[in-house]
């Protein structure tokens, strides 16, 4: 794939990640209502999104790209963070959550992309 066209590919990914997140939380929030899970199994949930979410794009990505796979898992999972905690903290007034919450978002985004890299 030419350098030049990289760019394009990894904002196709992270539309792809968004449409993703937006179908499952759906989900997620169609389970919650039925099945009245409690605020914990939610929470569970959504970080299954946010795994799911990730590991999805870098897997097509490092199918796409069949070099460094790791790396641009990673970096899949680290932009879908990033702008995760942009929206996040253009939506959110006040302070962000707590450091350890999203230290624990970043290491799920980034290392399920890492992970969705190396099984491409």
């Amino acid at each position: 794939m030419p350098k030049n066209t990289i760019p394009i590919f990894f904002l196709k990914m992270l539309f792809i990640a968004f449409v993703l997140t937006s179908g499952l939380l759906l989900a997620l929030a169609f389970l919650l209502y039925r099945m009245k899970w409690n605020a914990g199994q939610a929470t569970i949930g959504v970080y299954v999104v946010y795994f799911l979410s990730c590991f999805i794009p870098a897997f097509l990505t490092g199918k796409k790209l069949r070099s460094r796979r790791l790396l641009w898992g990673l970096a899949v999972g680290g932009l879908y963070f990033a702008l995760l905690f942009l929206v996040s903290a253009l939506v959110r007034t006040g302070l962000f959550a707590e450091p350890s919450r999203i230290a624990l978002v970043l290491t799920i985004c980034a290392g399920s992309g890492a992970l969705g890299g190396i099984a491409s």
